[in-house]
């Protein structure tokens, strides 16, 4: 049930007060899923995290001190709905510490999801190629670019990527070969139709450095061929979407990115407060895309300040030491999260912890 409703992306999406509050049918499941889990294993698995995973905790108490040290600047309201993301992190945070009870089935409901995400985005690409009738609700055209249902090149870029990476490293996930290649395949190829170069690039590096640890180069080689000619195949409207050398989206960043600078000058220890960046923007505005910058780290570093970064850096690294498919995983996403909100999202943050809970 959770994966299904997890592969409904946006079209599982519930809003309230002008969409500066979402939440996502998924989390309904798995809320409940968590209170089942604390009630029949208490709290000894916040105890084993404790003991395992101390920077998660140190990481949700700092982003906590500054939203309270910055509450007297924003009206209740405001505050709620802040506030109301930052219990969604701790709720997250919560599953996995429990979800390792239930990591043996985790696998099947992978690949359910995997399969509904294959299913969604050929449909998506093939009879609903762009968003041009939602762009009055603040999304973009994305014309002719493969987003399926999370209605997001990126969000969509850095899931296929994580599944592909995963199909990968840890080839139990699908046991049959062949068609685990071929999804693997095909997640490549998605990647590809995103047209999202931050994308391509961290999937790059990511590459290059399971060549220097593994010495697969052969890999390194069908990714490479893979990746041109799919790209070189696609087709290409009219649109500044799928223009590799665009300039616009490149412009808009370096604004956002300045603009973010000068808040994080004002507050550099602790920042604004999590989710505050809406108001600090634009008190009264209600665009979903309102409350981050074009980083997940830049957003943490205007919210939470250099403690509340340096906290998020030691979270990553903490577990990425986990075993070597987790190192490669949290390379990938920390990559991409550089050039957009990728680690904070709902659907890639969930997708992300449950695999690496996951044992196929």
């Amino acid at each position: 049930m959770i994966f299904f409703l997890l592969s409904l992306g946006q079209m599982g999406r519930i809003s309230f007060l002008g969409q500066q509050v979402n939440g996502y049918l998924y989390e309904i499941p798995l809320f409940i899923l968590l209170l089942i889990l604390v009630f029949s294993s208490g709290i000894k698995p916040l105890i084993k995290a404790w003991e395992k995973n101390k920077s998660i905790f140190i990481f949700l108490l700092i982003l906590l001190f500054s939203f309270l040290v910055n509450t007297d600047r924003f009206n209740i309201r405001q505050n709620i709905i802040s506030f109301l993301y930052w219990l969604r992190l701790v709720f997250y945070s919560a599953f996995f510490a429990y979800s390792k009870k239930i990591s043996s089935g985790v696998g099947k409901g992978v690949r359910i999801f995997i399969l509904l995400t294959v299913i969604f985005s050929i449909i998506q690409y093939f009879f609903y190629p762009d968003l041009r009738n939602l762009f009055y609700l603040g999304w973009d055209p994305h014309y002719y670019r493969l987003f399926g249902l999370f209605f997001d090149t990126s969000v969509a870029g850095a899931i296929y990527g994580l599944t592909f990476i995963f199909l990968l490293l840890k080839p139990e996930l699908i046991s049959n070969k062949y068609c685990r290649r071929l999804t693997m395949f095909l997640f490549l190829s998605f990647s590809v139709m995103t047209f999202s170069r931050g994308l391509y690039l961290s999937l790059f590096l990511t590459a290059l450095f399971i060549v220097f640890k593994n010495k697969k180069g052969q890999w390194l080689a069908l990714f490479l061929l893979i990746s041109a000619a799919v790209l070189f195949i696609l087709p290409k409207p009219g649109g500044e979407g799928v223009n590799l050398l665009r300039t616009f989206s490149v412009e808009t960043r370096l604004e956002s990115d300045s603009n973010a600078w000068q808040t994080f000058k004002r507050y550099p220890l602790l920042g604004i407060g999590y989710n505050h960046i809406r108001y600090e923007k634009n008190p009264v505005t209600e665009n979903h895309s309102g409350a981050s910058y074009p980083s997940s780290f830049l957003i943490i570093l205007v919210t939470g300040g250099m403690f509340g970064l340096l906290g998020l850096m030691w979270v990553i690294g903490d577990l990425a030491i986990a075993n070597y498919t987790a190192k490669v995983a949290l390379i990938f996403i920390s990559l991409f999260s550089l050039f957009d909100n990728i680690l904070l999202h709902p659907f890639v943050l969930f997708y992300l912890l449950i695999l690496l809970v996951s044992d196929g």
